[in-house]
């Protein structure tokens, strides 16, 4: 089980709890300087190995003293991405920045955003995706790190 918060103003803390026996803190890595910002429980997703390692991905954004909104009233937001071992350790792997602005000749029709927020982060056959605003983009977790392997502007004309 894995959930997030705050215990100071540092930035996010994710948390596992190891439930094999009596219910403990397995690990918390606090992410200095992020917040998240995506409330809903579909924005987490994680994909786990047959020994109990794996990764997950959450939505984050850099916070700033002037930053004129609130976590829960984000914009286009990156995909955090962290690793944990069969114990429950966590590592940073990085993120998946946020894409561009879209492309200005693109005219959104109904509910562009709604159907998924304003990030995502996506794996699935082996394969690691964020959605972030308008774009889609595919990394690649190697030595423990996120790698960017491609992007696409889903506003494009093609």
């Amino acid at each position: 089980m894995v959930f997030t918060g705050y215990r100071d103003q540092r930035g996010l803390s994710v948390s596992r709890l190891d439930l094999s026996a009596a219910p403990r803190v397995a690990d918390t890595l606090v992410m200095e300087g992020r917040f998240e910002t995506e409330g809903r429980s579909h924005a987490f997703n994680a994909t786990m190995q047959q020994d109990g390692s794996g990764a997950l991905g959450l939505p984050t954004a850099t916070y700033t003293e002037d930053a004129n909104r609130l976590p829960w009233e984000s914009d286009d937001s990156d995909v955090t991405f962290l690793t944990f071992d069969a114990a429950g350790r966590f590592g940073f792997a990085g993120t998946l920045a946020r894409g561009t602005e879209p492309d200005p000749s693109y005219t959104c029709e109904v509910s562009c955003v709604d159907w998924y927020g304003n990030a995502r982060p996506i794996f699935i056959a082996g394969r690691v995706f964020a959605l972030t605003g308008a774009q889609l983009a595919e990394g690649e977790l190697r030595d423990g790190r996120i790698h960017e392997l491609r992007r696409l502007d889903l506003t494009a004309q093609r």
